[in-house]
């Protein structure tokens, strides 16, 4: 009778393991070891930590569901890809104006059991100090493999970690995009430098394999979001690996041999794929949403026969889950409510008055008071001859009344720098060309569309997942000129629309003539390909025509200019316009038709 039971007990155990049995532990007589792993991602956050009136995702939501993961798996890692609150008011709140306050980004890491995080291109920007700051706040590492200073060209936070999930062994390692250093002031971080993405992952990889011994590899990797802003520059210190079509992902898990994981904010998006290596082997990637609106959920087997040394990866599982989908986690918002008042507190200071309502439409045709105040605070910095500049957001209408900090911050969403540039005449008329030519359709007449929209082959505006039309290029790329009068001839091709009369002083214009430029530092740094495409310029020319860069963000100047003026009026630039006018008239009425009727 005993003999016929443990027979049964047996096939039991051996039905329990097809059926993917998720129990950790050696799985009784078959001599295997198993461990069932569950890793979380998040990333992207950019300050939506809590739920508000604007924001239907937030942390607060994807924590409920690492509450629930962690209430019902043994072996749960957690990883964050940065730029977690460096986006509007509370990364600004924290930054820099209460430096004595443990930072909320190192409170959130801790509060929510981070294993390790990585680097993002917001925390590099934000300087040396700052950044500091979140690191010695932070239990967990802010790991960045290819950060390195630039003397010892060793990495000046910790490349990677190692993790144990019951016999497991977990390596972890961050990788930051190249560019995330460009553009930022010398001053900000004058020791730091980022080497290249592949050759760092090289490096390490094999470090790790040699040293560690891990059963598996995982990479965060924070990745550029625009594809042009990761290729246009040329190949140099930040970026010396040759480009190609790949995605920065793809080519890592190709080339790099060891890795078995990459998560990636690369396309804002839920993604997952799985890319087979030069070797064959398989490599899993992963991506998630921006402010919040999605966690990643990869579930994986491990199994280690007895007398081997290494767990092999099974049965691997991701799923993606919704901030929709849950409810804020009162844990969450109970740790963080004094955190959440203060900042509510300074959302409603008083920043200047709004004197008759502004609506959001103009900003797609260039004609904004906002716009208006960035080229107004970039030409006073640098006392530059022209400054070019788009709208930071253009679906933000200005009501007449108060503007509060958290209005401000709405319309002013990202952090950059001023740069002051030395540009012949030409030079300008090239990147005013290159940009209203991804901007403006070349109009047949007045039955056209003014926005180039893309078009499928038969000549159809495609449209995206939420119905609307599809711009050419993105509006942050929409960039307008102040200093010069100017037209913007839409019946011709791109390439040959921009006559320059003269400097808005009076001053004759001279394509041969060197002038001063203001740029942020976001185009400096290659964003829309304007300076690099459309101008033609390489980095060392580029390095070379640099004559001033601000020692604090374009957003604080602006802000601190809107406190001193206290009133904002429906001032728009008015240096350029449209031929022919009708034309331009007749197609800004048929664009409102298609995009806000």
């Amino acid at each position: 009778m005993m003999r016929y039971l443990t027979a049964g007990i047996l096939i039991a155990a051996l039905l329990l393991t097809a059926a993917g049995c998720t129990t950790a532990g050696q799985i009784f007589g078959t001599g295997e070891e198993r461990i069932t792993l569950t890793i979380i991602q998040t990333g992207d956050i950019k300050g939506a930590l809590f739920p508000d009136d604007d924001a239907t995702s937030s942390l607060a939501h994807l924590a409920s569901v690492i509450r629930e993961q962690r209430d019902s798996t043994d072996n749960l890692v957690l990883f964050d890809l940065g730029n977690t609150v460096r986006e509007g008011e509370i990364g600004y709140y924290y930054d820099y104006l209460h430096p004595g306050l443990t930072h909320i980004q190192a409170d959130v890491l801790n509060f929510l059991n981070y294993d390790a995080a990585v680097a993002g291109s917001r925390e590099i920007g934000s300087g040396a100090n700052v950044f500091n700051r979140t690191v010695l706040g932070a239990e967990a590492p802010m790991l960045g493999a290819n950060m390195v200073n630039r003397t010892s060209g060793e990495p000046i936070n910790r490349p990677y970690k190692i993790i144990r999930r019951d016999n497991l062994r977990i390596a972890v390692l961050g990788l930051v995009d190249p560019h995330a250093r460009f553009g930022i002031p010398e001053r900000n971080w004058p020791a730091m430098t980022i080497l290249p993405i592949i050759e760092s992952a090289h490096r390490w990889v094999q470090i790790i394999k040699d040293q560690e011994s891990p059963d598996v590899v995982v990479v965060l990797l924070h990745a550029g979001g625009d594809a042009i802003y990761r290729h246009a520059v040329d190949c140099d210190e930040f970026s010396a690996e040759p480009q190609d079509a790949l995605p920065i992902a793809q080519r890592l898990a190709k080339s790099v041999p060891g890795i078995d994981i990459v998560f990636t904010n690369e396309g804002n998006a839920d993604m997952y794929a799985q890319v087979r290596t030069e070797r064959g082997s398989q490599v899993h990637i992963i991506s998630t949403r921006e402010y919040a609106e999605s966690a990643a959920v990869l579930t994986a087997d491990f199994f280690r026969m007895r007398n081997t040394d290494f767990f092999t990866m099974q049965h691997v599982q991701v799923s993606h889950v919704s901030a929709l989908t849950q409810v804020p986690d009162q844990g969450f918002m109970t740790h963080f409510a004094d955190a959440q008042k203060r900042i509510d507190v300074y959302r409603k200071q008083f920043v200047a008055d709004v004197e008759s309502s502004i609506p959001a439409t103009g900003c797609l045709y260039g004609e904004s008071c906002i716009l208006r105040l960035v080229h107004d605070v970039q030409l006073k910095l640098t006392s530059a001859h022209v400054s070019f500049a788009a709208a930071p957001v253009v679906s933000s209408s200005l009501e007449q009344g108060p503007m509060l900090i958290g209005d401000f911050f709405r319309l002013f969403p990202h952090e950059s720098y001023i740069y002051s540039l030395r540009m012949t005449g030409q030079e300008i008329k090239d990147y005013l060309e290159f940009s209203y030519g991804g901007w403006f359709n070349t109009m047949q007449g007045p039955y056209d569309h003014l926005i180039r929209f893309v078009t499928d082959d038969q000549q159809g505006i495609v449209r995206n997942e939420q119905g609307m039309p599809q711009f050419y290029v993105p509006p942050y790329q929409f960039d307008v000129a102040a200093g010069i009068d100017y037209t913007v001839d839409i019946s011709k091709q791109p390439g040959n629309r921009i006559q320059i009369i003269q400097l808005s002083s009076g001053r004759p214009f001279n394509a041969h003539e060197t002038y001063i430029v203001a740029v942020n530092s976001f185009r400096y740094a290659g964003g829309g390909g304007h300076l690099a495409e459309g101008v033609g310029f390489s980095l060392e020319e580029l390095f070379r025509r640099v004559i001033t860069v601000s020692s604090r963000s374009l957003r604080h100047h602006i802000l601190q200019h809107l406190m001193e003026v206290k009133s904002i009026t429906d001032c728009t630039l008015e240096n350029w316009y449209v031929i022919p006018e009708s034309w331009g008239a007749a197609g800004r009425i048929n664009d409102n038709r298609l995009l806000y009727e």
